[in-house]
């Protein structure tokens, strides 16, 4: 897959005829949803420019308050992207995906591992996924061409037509803070609705329409629509909804019982969310840069710029020249 395919600068394979300069520039990042769903200028975009990570991100991956308030992701993705002024808020899941993943192999490369317990004897085991093995979903063809030629999918429900869109995360995210601030009932679960209100554009009933979650929450609580006919459309939104697949099905390597694991690109992706983790990686990302400037003749502020790959080589090609200066003895 194209997507996630990158190299390690790091790797004996790959540590010669590398233009360093290159390495710092942004790459292009193939988004699955092809733009579809973007609006105005952004419309059937299949790409956007990325930045590699560098000590800027390193920064926001190492600081708990973006965990606290669960918008690591969103502050990544605006430091990542080159074009301020892409619609973030309107990205569906697969192209947050998509850019996260990338980001990730660009700071620690392609292998992925995570431990988990057994869910009969609680051992820990781990898993591993690489990332140059993952499949880009795509749509069939019958939703692939609604879906360019109008930016979203129809749905006549009850008198009622739904012009659906794959639910944005950050859009969901919005609209559940404004359900559980305007909700007496702060015990609920508002994710579900938050979602489905995100997944719907527009809506038209009897010859009114309405653009906006809020509108249309209105609509919907006044003339509601049958659970049969919310299911349906749960349907035809998941038809839209591409996903990428990180789910693993394994036995326990100690009592064979049968698991499955489904990982997700979500907070606690980068492995980071935790204090004393954030506190060694700061010093690891310090030691670095300390060692940059002084052996590599690289000033500290052009040492914390460096995307995250083309420090990693800095510091192995400084060190190769070091043993010819000084071998050991």
């Amino acid at each position: 897959m194209d997507n996630y395919d990158n190299l390690d600068y790091t790797s004996s394979s790959n540590r010669g005829g590398i233009d360093l300069e290159l390495l710092k520039e942004p790459e292009f990042v193939s988004l699955p949803s092809k733009g579809y769903f973007y609006s105005g200028r952004y419309k059937n975009i299949d790409k956007i420019k990325v930045n590699k990570i560098s000590w800027e991100e390193e920064n926001l991956l190492t600081t708990p308050s973006y965990y606290d308030n669960k918008t690591i992701r969103l502050e990544l993705l605006k430091s990542l992207i080159v074009d301020k002024r892409f619609p973030i808020i309107e990205m569906p899941q697969i192209d947050v995906d998509a850019v996260l993943i990338w980001s990730y192999i660009t700071l620690f490369g392609q292998e992925y591992s995570i431990k988990t317990g057994c869910s009969a004897c609680e051992h820990k085991q781990q898993l591993n996924w690489h990332f140059t093995e993952l499949l880009q979903p795509e749509y069939s063809l019958e939703v692939d061409d609604e879906i360019f030629k109008n930016s979203f999918f129809i749905a006549n429900v009850e008198g009622y037509r739904f012009y659906l869109i794959p639910p944005p995360p950050f859009l969901v995210s919005e609209i559940e803070a404004y359900l559980i601030n305007t909700n007496k009932k702060k015990s609920h679960d508002f994710k579900s609705t938050a979602t489905m209100l995100a997944a719907i554009k527009k809506l038209k009933y009897k010859n009114q329409e309405y653009n906006n979650y809020k509108e249309i929450l209105t609509q919907l609580r006044e003339t509601p629509i049958s659970l049969q006919s919310l299911r349906e459309l749960k349907k035809k939104i998941a038809e839209i909804d591409l996903q990428v697949s990180l789910d693993k099905d394994y036995n326990c390597e100690s009592c064979g019982e049968d698991n499955y694991f489904k990982l997700t690109v979500g907070d606690t992706f980068f492995g980071l969310s935790n204090p004393a983790d954030m506190i060694q990686y700061r010093e690891y990302a310090s030691e670095a840069i300390d060692f940059l400037t002084f052996w590599g003749k690289v000033d500290s502020i052009t040492a914390m710029k460096l995307p995250v790959s083309t420090r990693k080589y800095k510091v192995w090609k400084t060190n190769e020249n070091l043993k010819i200066l000084y071998p050991s003895k």
